[in-house]
Order: structure tokens, then sequence, then C-alpha cells
């Protein structure tokens, strides 16, 4: 029963720095040999699993050391031996298996390993949109017809009829929209070949946060999400952080970044 209770031990010892690496938490008191401030908690959890395997090193060698002063002070007692043996092969076999772990976890997902916080950036939201009265003329509503044509002849849809004054709901206006952001649009589905549908463009009225690069001034779209069109922005794009309202942003090789929110992709058109 004891060699089995020493053995979980060892076993807890080892494991536990890995399962402490994927835990984010802020600890509030400096680890020894750190510096009273960090850049974030990636910093904190670095320390920390380098405290436990440090921890796990100096349980493995003191555990060998006692397995062999087991063996040397047995007196040929053959049951001492044995227990000896095992207590330095447990040692050595958990070492093995942290090294083992390690090298599993770092090819599977190296960032368990490599740990970095992760990266804020902000879209502007600085900048004046179309008045609040805002009402779709003659010329803007062919304008949108227009677009919808253009875009239908791609495959590309969009999801609901055009709006007819500012801030009206369950409608989707794309009048005033730019070239870049019809281009862009356009690039995207040839390229993707999935499913492409629009389920936002220029509505004004609060219906969208206002800023210079906004949906009231054209650079924007909303795409509907689906599976194709997912993995095609996630493992075409470059990883580019997270958004402050924690929507993960992906940027495509000319700088058009991708926001995915929780029911669409919020797509910002820099360029075509």
């Amino acid at each position: 029963m004891k060699r089995k209770l020493l053995f979980f031990i060892i076993i807890f010892l080892l494991i536990a720095p890995f399962i402490t690496a994927t835990a984010v938490t802020t600890l509030e008191q400096p680890l020894p040999g750190m510096p009273p401030t960090v850049s974030g908690p990636a910093d904190y959890i670095i320390g920390l699993f380098i405290s436990a395997i440090s921890i796990v090193g100096l349980v493995a060698v003191t555990t060998i050391a006692f397995g062999g002063f087991v063996y040397l002070t047995s007196a040929g007692n053959k049951a001492r031996i044995d227990y000896a043996k095992d207590v330095i092969g447990w040692a050595i076999g958990g070492l093995l298996l942290l090294l083992l772990a390690y090298l599993i976890f770092n090819t599977v997902n190296p960032d368990i390993v490599n740990l970095k916080d992760p990266t804020l950036i902000n879209i502007p939201t600085s900048g004046v949109g179309p008045p609040t009265n805002w009402v779709p003329t003659g010329n803007t509503l062919a304008d949108d017809a227009q677009v919808r044509t253009d875009l239908l002849t791609m495959g590309i849809p969009i999801n609901k009829s055009a709006c007819s004054i500012a801030g009206q709901i369950n409608c989707t206006y794309l009048g005033g929209i730019r070239q870049t952001t019809i281009d862009g649009a356009k690039n995207l589905k040839a390229n993707c070949g999935c499913s492409l549908i629009i389920t936002a463009g220029t509505e004004s009225g609060g219906v969208h946060s206002s800023g210079s690069y906004s949906h009231e001034n054209g650079y924007k779209v909303d795409y509907a999400l689906n599976n194709e069109l997912n993995n095609y922005i996630e493992n075409n794009y470059t990883y580019s952080g997270i958004r402050s309202d924690n929507a993960k942003l992906y940027k495509d090789p000319k700088g058009n970044v991708y926001a995915r929110e929780s029911d669409h992709w919020d797509v910002t058109y820099y360029s075509a």
C-alpha cells in the first residue's frame, strides 16, 4: 500500500507542472527569482512552471538518494533491496515520463509549453458617419439594387431586402458601399468557393458602431458563419489577436481584417 501511495505522489508531482502551465491565473505575489513587475499573466505562469519543474527535480533526486540509501543499508535483505530498486525505478521512470509529456505537449500544441499573452488590438471607432435622420434617396436605392445584382452574379446573395429608413431593423442595405468592399467580397468568394451570404452592409442610424472604417462609411460587410467559410479564413489568413469585444481577428494578405463574432464575420476591407 505504501509503495502505491509513493508511486502516485511521484506521478502527481511530475504531471502537476503541465496542469499548472495550462491554467491562466494571476498571482498576487511575485515568484522567487522573478521581477516585481511582469508584462502579463503568462510571465507568472512560466515562473510557476519553472518552479514546479525545479521541485519535481529535487523530489526525484531525493527519491533516488533515498532508494540508494535503503539499498546500501539492506544488508542482503531481499525485500529491502527490491523496495530500493522499485523506488529508484519509479523516480527514473517519472523523469522519463516528464520528458515524454513535454515532447507530446510541444508536438500537439506548442502554445502549452510556450505561453504568451493574447494580443489585443483596437479597431478605430472615431469618425463621423451619415446623419441619424438619413433616408435613402432614389439614387442610393438604385445603388443598392445595382450592388445586389452585381454580387448575385458572383453567387453572393444578401439575406434580407433593402432598408427604407435609417435605423430600420430586419433589413440589409448596400447603397453607398465602397468598390473595394464589393471587390473584396468577390475575391473571397472566388478564392474560397464556399457559401458566402451578406448579412449587413451600410445600414445607419445607430445599427452599427460609427467610425472612419465603419459599416456606414462603406468599408464593412458581415458574412453569415458556415463551416467552409470559417475554415477557409482561419486556415488561410493570419491570426492577429483579439478585439476588445473578444472577437478573434484574422488578416488576409492585403491587410483586410476579419473579426469572428458570435454569429457572423465582421469584415473591414481597406483594399481589394
